[in-house]
């Protein structure tokens, strides 16, 4: 029962949003035509105006009423949606988006504890979708007449969970190469053993940023725990720390790789002209292209040629299983992945839109050809692991480029340290 009672306090600490506090911008298009929703079933709970309140959680940087950029235009896509749907009302919550605490978090705990508390809609980053998945209304039939067709590949691939639809992919992130124009133009794959132009910084200073410096020479469809995280195997794993060994060796690796936990602070190196060869993130570039005057993006390089997309973003997913509340929440996410829609919010943001129509509605930018590149592969890379293998691999990384164990020594210590369920069996 205390429990209960935390959780309860938490999530009335929370800021809601009611699309009657959203006043309309300067200038905007005009109002559309409201649209009324089929007859409310019984288990719908609608008020005695006739209208009905439509609970949606979502991250914080995706909130309406933030002062982050693309919240104006977000706040005005709610506004218009409650023209057009003047009986449906938004009860919407802001959530950390990741760790203790964060909006996963919440969702789970509430199933277990207080299940009615639970969102209509929710906003879930899409490495998040497989531990969530037994709380989500499978959208097969909900989205059936949506225009599949434009969402990248890549997106439309994280979106399903054992072949069911259970997310729309909404805001996407994608990690890229940048470099400065003066160097050679950097291929769309990269041949194993081919050396690089410069020294390539990227972060390996920390659990987190080693672990995906491994992820992403990792192979391809590395098997997976029921929670979506991959399940370590001893030979791939010395493989990939080989990779960086063998960088290092021929000074390829940048010297303040080992010290450098973040993408942000990669990317600050490179805009302060220290660095040119760097690994990013598509936002990064988006949000700050006037940092560095002719930068240039491509594909990161890996083991054997080019990058499957390590991707990153959010998605749609409903949770009601009230066929009204669920007609509600469809429409609210159609209204909102309109590619006009979405573009403005993508261009505000500073973030990747999932549609490929909306992408041509952004403008121009040096990275958006790669990211066109990437996004339109099928296959991604395993997006995430165990935490608590984490600070292993980061040793195994660090002993292997001291010279302190070979690749298969350190490979052999972590799978040792691991616990059965995040290893490979082996066959």
């Amino acid at each position: 029962m205390l429990m209960v009672g935390l959780l309860a306090g938490s999530l009335a600490g929370c800021d809601a949003l009611d699309l009657a506090t959203l006043a309309p911008t300067a200038t905007r298009p005009p109002a559309p035509t409201a649209t009324p929703l089929p007859a409310p079933t019984a288990e719908a709970v609608v008020t005695d105006t006739g209208t009905i309140t439509l609970s949606v959680w979502y991250p914080e940087h995706l909130d309406p009423l933030s002062d982050l950029p693309g919240g104006a235009a977000l706040a005005e896509q709610y506004r218009a949606f409650g023209e057009m749907y003047p009986d449906v009302r938004i009860a919407g919550r802001r959530f950390k988006a990741s760790g203790p605490g964060g909006l996963l978090d919440y969702l789970l705990a509430t199933s277990k504890v207080l299940p009615v508390g639970l969102p209509d809609l929710v906003l879930l980053d899409l490495r998040d979708l497989p531990q969530a998945a037994a709380l989500l209304q499978p959208l097969d039939g909900l989205w059936e007449s949506e225009p599949w067709g434009d969402y990248y590949p890549a997106a439309a691939r994280q979106s399903r969970v054992e072949g069911r639809l259970l997310a729309v992919p909404y805001e996407l992130d994608i990690r890229l190469l940048a470099y400065d124009a003066k160097l050679a133009e950097m291929p769309a794959a990269w041949p194993d053993g081919e050396a690089w132009p410069a020294p390539y910084l990227l972060p390996l200073g920390s659990p987190e940023a080693a672990a995906q410096a491994l992820l992403l020479q990792y192979p391809e469809g590395g098997d997976l725990d029921e929670a979506g995280r991959l399940v370590l195997d001893e030979g791939a794993l010395a493989a990939a720390l080989e990779y960086y060994r063998a960088r290092h060796e021929q000074e390829l690796l940048h010297t303040a790789a080992l010290t450098t936990t973040n993408l942000a602070d990669c990317w600050e190196l490179f805009v302060g002209g220290k660095v040119d060869l760097t690994e990013t993130t598509a936002h990064l570039v988006l949000a700050d292209e006037k940092g560095r005057a002719g930068v240039r993006c491509a594909p990161l390089p890996t083991r054997g040629g080019i990058a499957a997309p390590v991707l990153d973003g959010w998605a749609w997913a409903v949770l009601t299983g009230d066929d009204y509340r669920q007609q509600a929440a469809s429409a609210l996410i159609s209204w909102l992945m309109d590619e006009d829609n979405l573009a403005a919010r993508c261009v505000a943001s500073g973030y990747l839109p999932s549609r490929q129509g909306a992408l041509a509605l952004i403008g121009d930018s040096p990275c958006l050809p790669t990211c066109e590149l990437l996004l339109g592969l099928e296959s991604t890379s395993v997006g995430s692991l165990d935490a608590a293998l984490a600070p292993l691999l980061l040793a195994a990384l660090q002993d292997v480029l001291a010279g302190n164990q070979s690749s298969a020594q350190a490979a052999a210590a972590v799978l040792a340290a691991a616990t059965p369920r995040q290893v490979q069996p082996p066959e």
